[in-house]
């Protein structure tokens, strides 16, 4: 029996992302532990865990005392030019040079383990040049929409210089690991976009192995949870939820034109979403915004429909909370989320799938769910059902555990 130790160096936390994964998996092991699986962080001192450690910057780097002087100047064009590089190279600085945890207990033997699983590409690479001694093997997760180095560096003006060096180093991590574990083959996809990662994907393809993401199923208590008509929303209102960031690669303005389109048409159509990003909301009463909440599972189970309009994607773990919480989805044929396609019809009458350059095929779809709760209540029942079952069956955290402890063994 294989041991493998996870590398959750980060503060682990109900949200998306590595923090949201771990967060799912140590959870449930709390209540069902097994001598296979140890977490980095139980064998921390108290003080060290969900940190990171920040060493000075290398020599040469220091803290620009220009800006404060062209402030005094009032030469605020190029103080603000300034300041925007001298941002950008904190940011580079910041996610190419920060450690992780500052602090190996000498009573850990990395050599106990198997196996040691990453949820970062850079702390794996850390880990290669701080820990020659481990003799064991590496696997690697990610976690992001898109290469994590594409995902930090390529959209601000100023932190584009440094893309092509992160992008390449990111590669080049894919390269030293051991075992790559993605949660299904779709999730390739948006990282396949870049020639040079395929090219390294097709190198690394043997150490390619699949497991489907989980999350704990979570109970609502209808007596404390936040309701819709707190929020000033009508018992007989149809709300489409959008829990998410406000920016392009999401589809979030995808889901605006959907809002545009409707909610005139329908007057007792709400949208209800939750996140932050660079794209504006629409301007409607009826589009209701709560920036960022901790409490999205008892919001999420009040709703009519969920849209994930993304343009790229992973493995989303809202979908598996929209899917906990039994609620209707339309979701884009991208990604991970094809990877939904290999259920039967049956297991799938709650979701439908739309095409990201056919919106009016989307807005046709939001329609007849729409008009299927009005006239067949029975037949949208049917949907949500569906969806409680498809997740109960295949996504809860005992399933992914045994798939993983399966893996492992195999490995």
């Amino acid at each position: 029996m294989k041991k493998v130790l996870i590398w959750d160096d980060f503060p682990m936390n109900n949200i998306g992302g590595p923090m949201g994964y771990c967060y799912n998996i140590h959870e449930y092991l709390k209540i069902h532990p097994t001598k296979q699986i140890t977490f980095l962080s139980d064998l921390l001192p108290e003080e060290e865990r969900g940190t990171w450690g920040n060493p000075p910057a290398p020599k040469g780097v220091r803290k620009l005392q220009l800006h404060s002087i062209l402030k005094k100047l009032h030469l605020y064009n190029i103080y603000e030019k300034i300041g925007n590089i001298k941002n950008a190279f904190k940011a580079y600085l910041f996610e190419h040079y920060r450690t992780g945890c500052k602090i190996i207990p000498a009573t850990l033997n990395l050599n106990e383990y198997d196996i040691i699983h990453f949820h970062w590409t850079k702390h794996l690479a850390i880990f290669k040049r701080a820990h020659p001694e481990y003799t064991g093997r590496t696997m690697l997760t990610s976690h992001s929409p898109c290469p994590i180095s594409v995902e930090v560096f390529s959209e601000k003006k100023w932190t584009r210089i440094f893309w092509p060096i992160e992008f390449s180093r990111e590669c080049h991590t894919y390269d030293k690991a051991d075992f790559i574990m993605f949660p299904c083959e779709g999730a390739r996809e948006p990282y396949e976009k870049y020639s040079k990662m395929k090219r390294t994907f097709a190198n690394n393809n043997h150490k390619f192995h699949y497991n489907p993401s989980a999350i704990l199923d979570l109970k609502v208590n209808p007596e404390k949870m936040q309701k819709y008509s707190e929020l000033d929303i009508p018992a007989d209102a149809f709300v489409i939820t959008y829990f998410g960031r406000h920016i392009s690669v999401k589809g979030y303005d995808i889901l605006k034109q959907v809002g545009h389109k409707l909610l005139n048409k329908y007057p007792h159509l709400y949208f209800l979403c939750a996140g932050k990003g660079e794209i504006q909301p629409l301007n409607h009463p009826r589009w209701m915004e709560l920036g960022f909440i901790h409490n999205a599972n008892e919001l999420l189970s009040q709703s009519s429909l969920y849209i994930l309009p993304n343009r790229e994607t992973y493995f989303d773990l809202v979908t598996l909370e929209i899917l906990r919480a039994g609620i209707p989805i339309i979701l884009s044929e991208t990604g991970g989320n094809k990877y939904f396609h290999h259920f039967s019809d049956k297991e799938l009458i709650g979701m439908d799938f739309f095409d990201i350059n056919n919106i009016d095929d989307l807005i046709a779809k939001v329609e007849n769910v729409i008009k299927q709760k009005s006239i067949e209540p029975a037949q949208y029942m049917k949907r949500k059902v569906a969806n409680r079952n498809l997740f109960i069956n295949n996504f809860t955290i005992d399933k992914f555990v045994e798939r993983y402890l399966d893996l492992i063994n195999k490995l």
